[in-house]
């Protein structure tokens, strides 16, 4: 008998998959003694469907993770934080086939809750300033000039 030899074909697929951009132009903004927003752009073209977040305490080990699915938003308030606390923020872009590598860091500082209470307070007196009539403004000149410079 003949031994046959089995042929042993070898074909090999060279591809890379499709790797996620980290998002870029990422904020911070709205900043209160126990809140923020983020608000990042993704690259034109990523087939993006979601997003994750890590918040974490500066000179601290533990993190909160945030993840939303299914959503175009560009946007997260990120929500009871303690006041006078330096955090790290990285976002990531989510597409069906996996995550993109983390954005820079952004790092930020929330308020003591008096000073945010205090900003709060003077922007609303600066406004009803702007919304007076001119003979309200002529007689109320004084006091509005007064909120409005300290």
């Amino acid at each position: 008998m003949d031994s046959a030899e089995p042929f042993i074909y070898t074909i090999e697929f060279g591809f890379l998959p499709f790797c996620l951009s980290p998002p870029v132009n990422v904020t911070i903004s709205a900043v209160k003694a126990n809140s923020a927003v983020v608000t990042w752009d993704i690259p034109e073209g990523d087939p993006v469907i979601g997003f994750a977040i890590t918040q974490q305490k500066k000179d601290v080990r533990m993190l909160r993770f945030i993840q939303e699915v299914n959503t175009t938003t560009r946007s997260c308030v990120l929500w009871d934080l303690e006041e006078e606390t330096d955090y790290i923020v990285h976002v990531q872009s989510i597409s069906m086939s996996g995550s993109s590598p983390l954005s820079e860091p952004l790092r930020f500082r929330t308020p003591k809750e008096a000073e945010t209470q205090a900003s709060k307070s003077k922007a609303v007196e600066t406004e009803q300033c702007r919304e007076t009539n001119s003979n309200t403004m002529y007689r109320n000149k004084e006091k509005c000039l007064m909120n409005t410079t300290h």
